[in-house]
């Protein structure tokens, strides 16, 4: 079987529609209808502004440590999944009283990370995923990524595997990426990752609710005896030479490679951690670890069959639940879809922190990510889903289902939706990220349609992105053609550096 990575949305952006409609067939809900509003006029960021410097914060996301979350952008992102394969640089755009600010960012490349040369994989030079989390407890978070390097070949032999992904901390500063000439330090990890590497990009949570940032990694082979998979975490703070105050590590039973995710670092809350199984194409399920005051906590609840995920206070009860979803991904044989087990096609499960019970609902035309956002500031986050476009409908469309959720069902709902003329060309369109950007209590949401970029040619030409208001209204809708260029002496930031 092969992963069908992408699907194809008709999409790109010039006309831009708020539509609010109306659906009662599930779980008799009720609508909250919008009223159409204008659109703000597309902002070309071509110029930069300085990067404020904050004196420290206590999110992930809040680069500069000023109090507003920042916004990683990634023209490599695909519909379904995580990011694949490297870039020249990675664009963060920094929060403000009024919210994103695409003119205020900066472009962070494997120079100004300090990263070393890889090794073992001559071809892989550019930059993967990144995560940030402030490991030191400075209020500057650092910038995590990984690094393939050489195995000892005694180590190569004996696993028969290739070059290790070894993670690196570039430590953050108030401008908003690391010092210059700094260079990053190896992160250093416990049990067989020491020796095979990192199995992907560590999950940052509050996994033991201390205040400190931790990570959880994993490593291993699927179904090896001498190295099976593990499930480690590590708990802050960090000392300058990458070292955790302390690790655990957690069984995983006999079960496909899992990544980590974990619940968004809340102030004064813990960080529940899914461990979530590979896919390869078709919905897969996952182990649910509950945090508490000695960290997470074994062996995990099993949740079912679903490639979306998301982490949201559903029920307003103050303690993160879990929504877990079918994304639209499935497997081909022989040329051919596989259609999902009727349990999984198009079904939502919640997970309610503290219940037994779930919820179960059917969302038809659920498509791609699905995301928890609180996005009216009463203390309930909603569960924004993507879903699929009427493919007779008007061409180039974003729809996103936001449904206010209770233990027995489905509150309300309403829909947003952003379209645009066609393009030539492969196009993506993303519900692409939830925040509150602008600290005032109420989240935000980012979309973005466009070109979607080749393997060989990664750009944010022809893409273009809206940050939403709860009530639907535009706060900022711009152009990512900007960021296509490669970055310059202002735009990494070395040229605003004022420490």
């Amino acid at each position: 079987m092969t992963l069908r990575r992408s699907i194809t949305a008709a999409c790109c952006v010039a006309t831009l529609l708020l539509a609010g409609c109306s659906s009662d067939r599930d779980s008799g809900a009720q609508d909250r209808k919008q009223q159409r509003s204008p659109s703000p006029a597309v902002v070309a960021p071509t110029a930069t502004g300085p990067v404020p410097q904050g004196k420290g914060g206590r999110l992930p996301d809040d680069i500069n440590g000023d109090g507003y979350r920042d916004l990683e952008l990634d023209h490599r992102r695909a519909l379904l999944g995580v990011p694949s394969g490297l870039r020249d640089s990675t664009t963060f755009l920094f929060g403000s009283p009024t919210g994103l600010r695409p003119t205020v960012r900066t472009a962070l490349t494997p120079d100004s990370l300090g990263l070393p040369e890889p090794s073992g994989q001559p071809d892989a030079v550019g930059i993967g995923s990144l995560t940030t989390a402030d490991l030191d407890g400075d209020g500057f978070p650092e910038f995590i990524t990984r690094v393939p390097l050489a195995k000892d070949p005694a180590v190569e032999e004996r696993y028969g595997v290739g070059p290790k992904l070894v993670l690196h901390i570039a430590w953050g500063t108030p401008a908003g990426h690391p010092r210059p000439g700094t260079e990053a330090t190896r992160l250093p990890v416990p049990g067989i990752a020491a020796q095979l590497g990192v199995n992907g990009l560590p999950a940052v949570g509050d996994f033991d609710g201390d205040g400190q940032h931790d990570l959880a990694v994993t490593s291993g082979l699927d179904g090896s005896d001498t190295a099976p998979l593990e499930l480690s975490v590590l708990y802050g703070p960090f000392d300058r030479g990458g070292r955790a105050a302390r690790t655990q590590s957690l069984p995983i039973p006999n079960r496909p490679y899992g990544r980590p995710i974990a619940a968004p670092v809340v102030p004064g809350q813990v960080s529940d951690l899914v461990l979530k199984f590979s896919d390869s194409g078709e919905q897969s399920g996952g182990l649910l670890f509950e945090a508490g005051p000695d960290g997470l906590r074994a062996p995990g609840r099993e949740l079912r069959a679903g490639n979306g995920m998301a982490f949201g206070d559903f029920d307003g009860d103050g303690r993160r639940d879990v929504a877990v979803a079918d994304n639209g991904s499935r497997p081909m044989e022989d040329g051919e879809t596989e259609p999902a087990a009727p349990e999984v096609d198009q079904m939502v499960t919640v997970y309610f922190h503290g219940r037994d019970r779930v919820l179960d609902f059917r969302l038809p035309g659920i498509f791609g990510p699905s995301l928890a956002a609180d996005t009216d500031g009463d203390g309930r986050d909603e569960l924004a889903a993507q879903v699929r476009v009427d493919p007779d409908a008007a061409c180039c469309e974003l729809r996103t289902e936001l449904l206010t959720l209770t233990p027995s069902g489905i509150e309300s709902r309403r829909t947003l939706s952003r379209t645009g003329p066609p393009v030539r060309g492969t196009t993506h369109a993303d519900l692409y990220a939830a925040g509150d950007f602008s600290a005032d209590g109420r989240d935000e949401l980012v979309f973005a349609l466009g070109l979607r970029p080749t393997s060989h040619e990664p750009t944010f030409e022809g893409t273009r992105w809206w940050v939403v208001e709860g009530d639907g209204r535009d706060q900022i809708v711009f152009t990512g053609d900007p960021f296509a260029d490669r970055p310059s002496a202002d735009d990494d930031g070395g040229s605003e550096d004022s420490e």
